[in-house]
Order: C-alpha cells, then structure tokens, then sequence
C-alpha cells in the first residue's frame, strides 16, 4: 500500500468530522424539515451543548468493525468471519446499538441471527429476514470508516464494507456502504472538489436501485445547483415511507447525504448544515457527511470551533470498560496500525504502559483545566492546547489571584455524575489504578517575567482522597515529575495530573496569565485492585439502566447484596468486566460464596467476550480454556477441584507463559502453559455464571 503522507492526519480528521456530525446532529434526531427550522435560524455551530456527550451507534460501530482487521492480512480476507468483532465486544441487550427486536431493529436481529449459530452473509441476508429490514440505514452509516483504513483504494473499501455490511444487511443497505466508503478513501487523493468524487464513485457502483438514485439526483443537481432545488425534489421522489419502509431506510437518507455533498461547494460546516436541515435520522447522515468531508478538507479545513468542544475524547458502550473511554486520537492511530495490518501484514502493537505523546494538531488525549474560583473572577478563561511539532501540551491559565490552586488533569474514570443523558447506555471502568506510576516533565513558559509556581503530580480518587507528589518550583526548564500512585481498598481513581500552586499567596501576582506546559505524560506498572463487593455502589443512569460502579457487563443484572455481587439474570450466561493488565506477571484472587450446582468461573487477558482465557469451574471440576473467538476455542488444562458450599477463595498467579490456580490454598494447576503469542499479557479480568444467583463474588485482588 502506498500510504499518502498526510494519510495519519486524515485519518484523524475523518473520524473528528464523522463524530462532530453525529453530536451536531443528535438534538434533531427524528425532527422533520419544517420542524428543525422553526426552532432554529443559525446552523453553523453546536444545537445544544452537552456537559458530557454519553455515547452513539454511529461511531461505535466503526470502531467495533474494524477490529475484525487485528488478527486478518488483505491475503485472508474472503475465508473471514466479520461477526467476530461484533460477538466479541457488543454486550447482549444494552449498549452499541438499539435493541429494538427481532424484524425490526435490522442489527438486533443480525445480532440474534448469529447467536442462534446463522453464518454471515445469511445472518443480513434477505433469504433469512424480513426484506424491508435488510435494506434500513445501518448499512451505510456504520461501514464509511473502511475508506479510513483503504486511502485511495476506493474498489479495497468498497470490498471490505460490502464484506462487513452482509453480516447485517442486503440490497440497497450494502451498496450504501460501498458508496460511502468508497468516498472517504478517494477524499484522500488530490480531487479539487467533493463533486468529483462523488461522480467516480457513483460510477463503480453495481447497479442497483441505489445506483440508479444517485443517477437521477446527480442529473437533477447539474441542471438545478441551488440545494433548496434538490431537497423539494428529493422530498417529493424519495422520502415516501410507503416505497421504501421501515424505521429508517437508506434510500431517502442517502438522498440527503448526496445533496449536501453535491451542493455544499467544498465547505465542511456548509455541508453539515445541508444535511442537518432536511431532518429524519440526522445524527447518522451527518456522521457519513462528516467523516467523507473531514478526509477531504483535513484538519485545517475544519473550524476549531467543531474541535475543541470535543477534547480528544468520546464515550463508548461496548462490554468492555476499558474501551469505553476513547481518545479520538488514539482512535485514528488504531485505524492506521489496523489498515497496515491489512495490507502489510504489520505486527498490531502490544500496550506495555499508557502514553500521552501529544504529537498530532487538537490532540488533547482528554486533558483539561481547573482554576479554583474567588469572588471577583469566577469565570476564568482556561483551555489546553496542543504544540505537535514539539510535543507538547500547553494549558494557559487567567485572572489568577492570590491563594489560587490551578490543575491540568484527565480523567482515568468517569461516573454517572459526569453526564447529562445515558444515550446507548454507557458502562465505565477506570484506565488507570492505584499503584501505578506516573512521569512527565513540567514547565513554565516565560518564567524570567512570570510568578514563582509549585507544582506536584495529584491524584483524586472518586471517594474524594487525594495524594499529592512533594512540591517543586517549576521553571523554563523541562523538569521531571514522579509520582507512584498509592495502594487505595475499595475506592477508584479518579482524576490525575498536575496541581499549580502560587509560591507566595501573600505576595502581589507579576502576572495575571500563565502558561504551563506537560509533555511526556505516561502510566506505568502494574495495577493493585482490592475491592470488598459488598460496598460496592450502584450508579443509576435511567430507571432502564443501572450499573455497578467501576464494572461493565455482559448482561443486566448484576447486583449487589449483602454479601457481594449476585447474577440475578436468568438466562444462561453473564459476565462482568474490570481492571485492566499490562503483563504476564499477577494474582487475581477472588472470595465467594457457592451454592449447590454452580457453575461459573474467572478470565483473565479479556480483549473480548469470546477472547479470553478463562477458568470455568462446574461439577467438581476446572477447566482452563483459550477462547479465541465466538467459534473457536480449546480446553488447555482440566482438573479435579472442589468448590465448598459455603465461602471460598479462588487464587490465579500468572508468571511468564505460565498458570497456576489454588482453591482454598490447594495447587489445582501448576505451570500450565498457555499460548502468549495469542494471549499477550493485556486485557481486562472477568468474573462469570453459566447458573442464576448460585455464587456471590465477595471480594476481588489484582496485584
């Protein structure tokens, strides 16, 4: 493959213009045309500003397909089950997408489909469902990013989106996905406009109905360029619901998408706003308009203020917490290593410690700023910005006064307080942990003519403690902090980063303005998680949806009772999802209390439901199982092991390549080797039930 040289930042730019037009869009979700302008006169900036903005459909699922690609060459492909990524991270009836049952919601019933054991493409096949609800806007909206991973390669976008979009869908809904993808992989190259790409793609599209409408919009635009002219004529052909039904079919939405492509002379908020007003699924279509459109015109070419508000940062629902804060950054750097993986057979990187680099314009990785506030500047302007040439991260503080406490910070968790709504039902757990350390270097920028400022590495834990490192003066100089996070029980961190005190609280400022900068900001070393589950706490987003505090799940119905967590679900299997390792080197240890005929069990290296090793004991036994994905596993060590009605305690030390398990201090396995070319000392921990309420998980160690 050859990469164009801008190709990492337009990676970056695509997925910020796709999430910019899905929350730009979110408010009018379902809102009609006439509706939308009503309400509003201005669409050149955010409708309504989110303190938090939960989650969505819209990018999940990109981010969710294309992990097929992590364990896949470009010389596999055609053999590839692409429902792997879906079984092994979307969590069964909350989260990712809109459970809406069977013959109605097209990705719910895909989703049945392939646990009732339906092989894709029949799983979106119109021989196995519905024929309407093959063809609904899924398609289109979730299989744009292919073009992020193909640059250039419009017909290798085309091939890897219709591949992804037969597991959920046929007929118009697949070519939707290949025109959409094979966009933002030509916006890549040097067109001079938007137009002209969306005429060579239309072009290798195989005929369809949804050829056959780009066809006769694109001849009606050339003839009529005002967009006001095209959305009376779409409205009036395609947006009837009688011809093309369903919740949302992709025809009437792809019409709106065109339009606004074609019309929108090469401006990215002018095409936001073309795709805004027509109304009906806006949120999506805008998610397509932005991604296709961020490619094109980059990351000068998007107004900052569409950026900052976004911070680097997303929230996520998929099953596993630690994926579910995501840095858009870091996003779109996973794109690139997964298109190299395709193409080149390049080697996916193994985290060994979290980094913030700070190497790419508006990369924030979620950094924000705090001023303590006084009674004559309560509002204080304070923001972050990001110097990638050096590599650097510079937050800028104003109006300071005597006694002030200023912090730069990120958040390693989030809790149901930090957000205003619970769209597509967001489950967290921290990305960073007692007994890890911290390191950056720290400065201040003009220190010659600025104030003598304190400055330590602070940790905040969602109880409320906090920790500090001891306080040093921070000059023009880079100077090296260090901090190790201490080793908290039963609570979470929280929020870490650097705390700026004035020297002198006393003394007069030199300076109302001041700029501090971090660079090489990294987490290392191993966890410590000691946690009584009986004091767990559970965070209520809805009166539909409850988690508890620091675990994401598998199912609902997890809950806490007086001894611990129980699984009050009745179906056959749940799971529940913490923590987070870096290496071959640990003990997880786990307390509960067993009932008669429980069957259940603990994972470790957890990249996915289905890609784990896990231990499952039942009927006096322990079986040791690599599981590599929703079809493919192998049972590595199987035991005698006894499990006492009554309270227990369960031990897994990990050492290298090798396992060995105690049950109530009794060696059940010892130096079992597993397979660490596959397994590779990261991943989440898991506490599981094939039962209902027949084990309480009392208490839980990772150090």
């Amino acid at each position: 493959m050859d990469y164009p040289k801008n190709y990492k930042d337009k990676v970056y730019s695509g997925w910020l213009g796709k999430i910019i037009g899905i929350i730009y869009g979110t408010p009018t979700e379902g809102w009609k045309n006439e509706e939308i302008e009503e309400v509003f006169d201005k669409y050149d900036n955010y409708l309504t500003d989110y303190k938090r903005y939960a989650s969505d459909d819209d990018y999940i699922w990109g981010m969710i397909y294309q992990e097929n690609l992590k364990k896949l060459s470009r010389k596999n492909l055609d053999g590839a089950n692409f429902a792997n990524a879906i079984m092994n991270l979307v969590p069964n009836g909350h989260g990712v997408m809109w459970w809406g049952g069977k013959n109605i919601a097209t990705e719910h019933t895909a989703f049945i489909n392939i646990n009732e054991g339906i092989i894709p493409p029949l799983t979106g096949s119109k021989k196995t469902n519905t024929d309407y609800i093959t063809e609904q806007i899924g398609g289109e909206i979730f299989n744009d990013h292919w073009g992020l991973l193909s640059p250039i390669d419009k017909l290798e976008a085309m091939k890897l989106a219709k591949k992804m979009a037969k597991v959920t869908h046929d007929g118009d809904a697949v070519v939707g996905a290949m025109f959409m993808s094979a966009c933002v992989s030509l916006a890549f190259d040097n067109y001079q406009s938007i137009k002209e790409i969306v005429l060579k793609v239309v072009d290798k599209l195989p005929p369809s109905h949804y050829k056959e409408v780009c066809c006769d919009i694109i001849d009606f635009q050339s003839k009529n360029p005002k967009w006001r002219d095209n959305l009376k004529y779409i409205k009036e052909n395609y947006f009837s619901s009688k011809k093309y039904p369903g919740v949302c079919h992709v025809i009437p939405n792809a019409a709106i998408v065109l339009i606004a492509l074609l019309c929108c002379e090469n401006d990215f908020t002018k095409a936001l706003e073309y795709t805004l007003l027509p109304g009906e699924d806006t949120d999506s279509n805008l998610g397509n308009t932005g991604m296709i459109m961020g490619v094109f015109v980059g990351l000068d070419g998007i107004d900052e203020k569409w950026i900052n508000p976004l911070n680097d940062e997303i929230i996520c629902s998929t099953a596993l917490g630690e994926l579910n804060i995501q840095y858009i950054s870091d996003l779109a750097m996973r794109t690139v290593e997964l298109s190299k993986r395709y193409f080149e057979n390049a080697e996916v990187s193994v985290k060994e410690k979290r980094v913030w680099n700070f190497d790419q314009k508006f990369a924030k990785k979620g950094f924000k700023t705090w001023v303590s506030s006084d009674k004559n500047f309560t509002k204080k302007l304070n923001f972050c910005k990001v110097f990638e040439k050096e590599k650097f991260l510079r937050s800028y503080f104003s109006f300071l006064t005597p006694g002030d406490k200023f912090k730069t910070y990120i958040n390693g968790f989030y809790s149901v307080k930090d957000f205003e709504d619970s769209r597509y039902d967001p489950e967290i757990s921290p990305k960073i942990f007692f007994g890890q350390t911290i390191n950056c270097k720290v400065r201040q920028e003009d220190f010659e003519f600025g104030q003598d400022i304190l400055g330590s590495v602070f940790v905040e834990t969602l109880e409320g403690k906090t920790f500090e490192s001891e306080k040093i003066i921070v000059k023009d100089n880079w100077t090296e902090l260090k901090f190790e996070i201490p080793k908290v029980d039963d609570d979470h961190v929280y929020k870490v980063g650097i705390i700026y005190y004035l020297d002198d609280s006393k003394e007069s400022l030199k300076k109302r303005f001041i700029k501090m900068d971090i660079s090489e900001f990294e987490i290392t070393g191993a966890p410590y998680i000691n946690l009584d589950l009986k004091k767990s706490k559970e965070e209520y987003w809805t009166r539909f949806h409850k988690n508890i505090l620091g675990f994401t799940t598998y199912r609902h119905g997890w809950e806490i009772e007086k001894e611990g967590i129980v699984n009050k679900n009745k179906e056959i299997f749940n799971e529940t999802y913490f923590g987070q390792n870096f290496r071959n080197d640990f003990t997880y240890q786990i307390n509960f209390l067993a009932k008669e005929n429980a069957n259940f069990g603990l994972s470790i290296f957890v990249e996915g439901i289905f890609e784990k090793i896990s231990f499952n004991f039942k009927d006096d036994k322990v079986f040791i199982t690599e599981n590599y994905d929703y079809q493919n596993k192998k049972i590595i060590s199987e035991g005698a092991c006894q499990i006492k009605i009554g309270k227990n305690k369960c031990s897994i030390e990990v050492r290298q390549n090798k396992i060995n398990l105690f049950v109530n201090e009794v060696q059940i396995v010892s130096n079992q080797v597993f397979d660490d070319t596959i397994f590779k000392g990261v991943g989440q921990f898991s506490m599981f039930e094939n039962t209902n309420d027949k084990v309480v998980f009392e208490k839980v160690m990772v150090k």
